[in-house]
């Protein structure tokens, strides 16, 4: 299978917010970045880290990418996307871009690395 087609199903569920499809998705030693200057930030490993990655981040948003370029790379998948959502507790609308890297190894993702518009996202944060 297309390393794409393993991300736009890993995209899918991620917005169907399916994690036990998810969890099929990724490699057991699966790793997770995103910048420490955002509250969810770190580096998260295995499906259990990606979990608590996930929970962090949707305590305090709710908001899903919304797809505006997919670059294939071979086993590097580019997804530019701009975020969309809320803020929650406020329901303060989101809108930040974001550009995000998978790894896809043996059919599934094994890394994915987060670049989101981090001012963007700490003021929507500030403001809530």
């Amino acid at each position: 299978m297309p390393a794409t087609d393993i991300v736009k199903r890993w995209l899918r569920a991620l917005a169907d917010r399916d994690l036990d499809r998810l969890r099929t998705l990724m490699v057991t030693d699966f790793t997770l970045e995103e910048s420490t200057v955002l509250p969810w930030g770190g580096v998260y490993y295995g499906p259990d880290g990606f979990f608590e990655y996930f929970l962090r981040r949707h305590s305090m948003i709710d908001a899903i990418p919304h797809i505006d370029q997919i670059f294939d790379a071979g086993n590097r998948i580019i997804v530019i996307a701009d975020s969309q959502g809320i803020v929650r507790g406020t329901g303060h609308p989101i809108h930040c871009r974001e550009v995000t890297s998978y790894q896809v190894r043996d059919t599934r993702i094994a890394r994915c690395t987060l670049y989101e518009d981090t001012p963007t996202m700490l003021g929507f944060l500030a403001d809530s």
